[in-house]
């Protein structure tokens, strides 16, 4: 893929956040988003998103909020002609924060072989477990992380005692704390001090945890700002 010339326009000149990639199906009135990105920002995504191109054409399309199937429903087919979209073709996507995207569009199509790899990674996602949790200054230095409800829901139905955090860097068995008075009450415990300070993990980091639904071995991907899987 073959990049376009970028000009220096508002939003190049702020810090990117998240950087995702898809692909432009002309045969769709929808796109597909990264369902990581989609939970990692799941608290402060809006329905309506702003997208700027490098020459600084804007438009405005709908997401719909699911973040367990992340999809732009409106305004999608508009962009063909803003953009000069000619055939199926890689764009990325460059998170600003406040629902603002740069986006970046790829000279040359996708093959047939691309988008066929493509779709596979859209259907596999389906059968992941997605959750995160932006870090604050305590939580990166601490001995133990305390999960978000649904994440704690799920390791607790899971019936485990430790697990493998697969990280951006290392791999540390930790184990889980459960409360037997408290239900909401879950934690990585031993172990998790080792990961953050092995992967260099501090405050503000979203960390991104990615598991099999059927669980079967207890090991969680984990990504620190962003996702390597496109």
């Amino acid at each position: 893929m073959e990049m376009e010339q970028t000009n220096t326009d508002g939003a190049n000149n702020r810090r990117i956040l998240w950087n995702f990639n898809t692909i432009y199906i002309c045969s769709q009135p929808f796109g597909f988003i990264d369902r990581h990105f989609a939970v990692a920002y799941e608290q402060e995504l809006v329905q309506q998103w702003h997208l700027v191109d490098v020459n600084g054409k804007s438009t405005t399309v709908t997401y719909n909020m699911d973040s367990n199937n992340p999809k732009i429903i409106g305004g999608w087919s508009n962009m063909r002609d803003l953009y000069d979209i000619k055939s199926d073709s890689h764009m990325r996507f460059q998170y600003m924060g406040n629902s603002l995207f740069h986006i970046i569009m790829f000279k040359g199509g996708c093959t047939p072989r691309s988008l066929s790899t493509f779709m596979c990674r859209i259907s596999h996602q389906e059968t992941r477990s997605i959750f995160s949790v932006k870090l604050t200054k305590y939580q990166s230095k601490a001995s133990h992380l305390d999960l978000p409800s649904k994440f704690a829901n799920f390791i607790r139905d899971e019936n485990v005692q430790d697990v493998f955090l697969i990280g951006p860097k290392t791999i540390v068995n930790c184990k889980i704390l459960l409360s037997n008075r408290n239900r909401s009450s879950t934690k990585i415990g031993q172990g998790w001090k080792l990961f953050c300070v092995e992967n260099e993990l501090k405050e503000g980091d979203i960390v991104v945890f990615q598991t099999d639904n059927d669980f079967i071995e207890p090991n969680i991907e984990v990504f620190v700002n962003g996702c390597c899987c496109d």
